[in-house]
């Protein structure tokens, strides 16, 4: 893979997003962080057209939305575990 992911950016995402769906249950948790992740990355695709940067970096996003189905797929499929996990 020849794109390196900024770990830096990915934690200060996931901050958010976990801070934004505090109190919830986990499945709702998760479906709140999407819900999230959808409206940031609106955001991204917006800044990109108008000024021509962006605050966060699709791969990014990316990263987050593979970590986030995995997650929820894990909860749901507790048999199947997180084993594994290697972002694409």
């Amino acid at each position: 893979m020849g794109i390196m992911l900024d770990t830096k950016e990915i934690k200060k995402v996931l901050k958010v997003l976990l801070r934004k769906s505090k109190g919830l249950s986990r499945l709702k948790r998760i479906n709140e962080m999407n819900h999230g992740l959808r409206i940031l990355n609106m955001q991204v695709v917006r800044q990109k057209l108008h000024s021509g940067c962006n605050v966060v970096s699709y791969e990014t996003i990316d990263y987050i939305d593979a970590l986030l189905k995995r997650v929820q797929h894990a909860r749901l499929h507790p048999k199947f575990a997180l084993s594994g996990f290697v972002a694409k």
